[in-house]
């Protein structure tokens, strides 16, 4: 029994390769997601901490818990704005090309470190 050949069929890719339409999809997902949705999430957290540490400021009682929380308002306050850094900020550019933001490898951990300090607090 003699074994038959089988050629190969090679299929055009439908996208080319290194053409910017395979990326496309991905970089707006990631332009909505990251930019769009977790920006504003910052920006309103960041908008309602504000206000509720004047608020307990102001406030008249000086107990433990107005304390604590001024100090939550504080520590997430600073969570969101890392998370601006870290999330909102790359993944502007790739996208709209504009605000080209070039955070160096070594600084990413270091600003991912203070990120969990802040959130564990």
């Amino acid at each position: 029994m003699e074994a038959e050949s089988v050629d190969a069929v090679t299929l055009e890719p439908l996208v080319e390769e290194g053409s910017d339409a395979d990326g496309d999809g991905c970089t707006l997902y990631d332009f909505v997601v990251c930019t769009v949705v977790i920006g504003l999430v910052c920006v309103f957290g960041l908008a309602g901490n504000v206000t509720s540490f004047f608020v307990l400021l102001k406030h008249k009682t000086e107990t433990a818990t107005i304390f604590l929380l001024e100090s939550m308002a504080v520590f997430d306050s600073l969570l969101l704005l890392v998370s601006l850094v870290l999330y909102v900020l790359p993944n502007v550019y790739p996208y709209t090309g504009r605000l080209q933001v070039d955070i160096p490898h070594t600084v990413f951990h270091y600003y991912w470190t203070i990120h969990l300090n802040f959130y564990v607090n």
